[in-house]
């Protein structure tokens, strides 16, 4: 998955979202920032659940460098690599069957773009065998990918 928000300096930002196969608790791996673009972004992501217009989880003005990336708490890691050894998901209760993620700033000044990397969700449940939800992303197509 590689999406760039490429509405900096405008004010909006994107929703995704994803529907869950149950409401429940959630693992969510989340990378932010971009392999190859030249320059620093800054990362801005909200996570909800369903229609709620609290944050689960969220990130604002965070910079990463060029091959940088950014968890779901924030902490940046110096490669991707780095990140897939070490970064830490989030354990989050979805009360909806819908996972929406907002990225962008949502601020009308500036030119960097937040950058979605990778998106993991996986079920926590006891009695559950589900592996991990992947979201990918394609020319501006979502895919699920079940596992």
């Amino acid at each position: 998955m590689n999406f760039i928000n490429n509405f900096a300096g405008t004010g909006l930002f994107d929703d995704f979202t994803l529907t869950l196969p149950t409401a429940g608790s959630y693992s969510v791996a989340l990378a932010m920032g971009d392999p190859t673009t030249g320059g620093a972004q800054n990362q801005y992501f909200s996570l909800f659940d369903g229609s709620n217009t609290t944050a689960l989880a969220s990130a604002t003005n965070v910079s990463t460098a060029v091959d940088h990336f950014m968890d779901i708490k924030g902490t940046v890691w110096n490669t991707g690599a780095t990140w897939l050894a070490n970064n830490v998901a989030g354990t989050y209760t979805f009360t909806t069957t819908t996972l929406r993620l907002r990225i962008g700033s949502g601020i009308t000044s500036g030119s960097n773009s937040s950058t979605i990397a990778c998106l993991i969700v996986q079920l926590l449940a006891a009695s559950s065998n589900a592996g991990p939800t992947v979201l990918m992303h394609r020319r501006n197509q979502l895919f699920y990918i079940p596992t």
